[in-house]
């Protein structure tokens, strides 16, 4: 159970699509191009060498869109453009045979990179073939005689089974250019082994926030914990208005409203990247969300952020093993609600992997 607690809604807190590959002149080395484009990549299965992917994947909520590929990051790499766009053209005809897109011309419009974001099935792996990412276009430019657009459209509905939308038509003599968005289809993945990983820890202190001036005491649910890295703060602060909205009860009952108020509303918590600098405001990066994990948090990882490094990932994430809070007394419009301190009630850790990779390109596997 711990396990499974520990990773469910592991989310990537730091945002790939800025920062997680400094693409340089091949943006997809590593990558295979599957023989025949699919609707489906198992990102996150196992990879047997002579059979491919064993199992379904992970779920969903372990994958991200850890990046985007543009027109002006193929254009270093055509011929990989060019491949792409052939295995589009490969699964068009696959279908059936469509006269309006015989003899069109594509044009990739957006590639995105899916990556498996579960630390716990990396760890579990090691040593193992996994496979790690996934290439898919969500959109793309076909171009055809004006005579057979309304034809293109409906062979493209028919492929599509109906889930594709057309945006702008650009025309240029007798050939009509349309933007095709909704396709989702997956073109290549990314195969690697797990190497041995190097795990460090460093303990977190929550203190209170509130202070004393001169002439006055500024009171604060608000905890916070400082290093060198990252500024942790958590508060209930939407938690006391939800205890506030059950209206006046007994001092008895404090500790189960709490408890059905944070799991129904959850902590706020932020995380400030103090090393990142947010180019849009000059200042350091924040992150707010939320922990709906009853009103004591138990077993609970929250993710810090990920960045690539010269052989792998480094995983960075806040494992609360145990935070204990206690509401105290209901002051008016407000509760005074205390995190308990001391080990026995406060222990959180922040805790950095390291992930040495290998890319594995599969040159044996039938079908992919």
């Amino acid at each position: 159970m711990y396990k499974q607690l520990v990773f469910l809604y592991f989310l990537f807190l730091y945002s790939f699509s800025l920062a997680q590959v400094n693409y340089t002149t091949k943006p997809l080395d590593g990558f295979k191009i599957i023989s025949l484009p699919r609707s489906y990549v198992p990102v996150g299965a196992l990879w047997n060498l002579e059979t491919g992917p064993v199992g379904a994947g992970a779920s969903p909520d372990l994958i991200i869109k850890s990046a985007s590929v543009t027109q002006l990051d193929l254009a270093s790499d055509r011929q990989t453009k060019i491949n792409l766009e052939l295995g589009i053209f490969s699964f068009l005809k696959v279908g059936g045979d469509y006269e309006a897109l015989k003899n069109a011309q594509l044009s990739v419009d957006n590639l995105s990179i899916l990556t498996l974001n579960s630390p716990d099935l990396l760890k579990n792996n090691v040593g193992q073939y996994i496979l790690y990412e996934a290439l898919k276009v969500e959109k793309f430019k076909i171009t055809v005689d004006k005579s057979r657009v309304v034809d293109a459209k409906l062979n493209l509905t028919q492929v599509f089974k109906n889930k594709v939308d057309f945006g702008a038509e650009t025309d240029i003599g007798n050939k009509s250019t349309i933007d095709v968005s909704g396709v989702d289809l997956y073109l290549a993945y990314r195969v690697i082994k797990i190497k041995k990983d190097k795990k460090k820890e460093q303990p977190l202190k929550f203190k209170n926030q509130s202070y004393g001036g001169s002439n006055s005491f500024t009171f604060s649910n608000r905890y916070e914990a400082i290093t060198s890295k990252v500024t942790v703060q958590i508060c209930p602060c939407n938690i006391i208005q939800c205890m506030l909205d059950k209206g006046s009860v007994d001092k008895k009952m404090y500790d189960a409203i709490l408890g059905r108020c944070a799991s129904q509303i959850g902590y706020d918590l932020t995380v400030i990247l103090n090393d990142e600098i947010d180019m849009s405001t000059g200042t350091p990066r924040k992150y707010s969300f939320k922990i709906k994990n009853g009103s004591a948090i138990r077993n609970y990882n929250h993710p810090l952020y990920v960045k690539p490094t010269s052989q792998g990932i480094e995983v960075c994430y806040i494992a609360f093993e145990k935070m204990i809070f206690e509401p105290i007394v209901r002051m008016e419009e407000t509760y005074l609600i205390k995190l308990l301190d001391g080990k026995k009630s406060q222990k959180a850790d922040l805790i950095t992997h390291s992930y040495k990779f290998k890319s594995i390109v599969p040159q044996t596997v039938a079908g992919w």
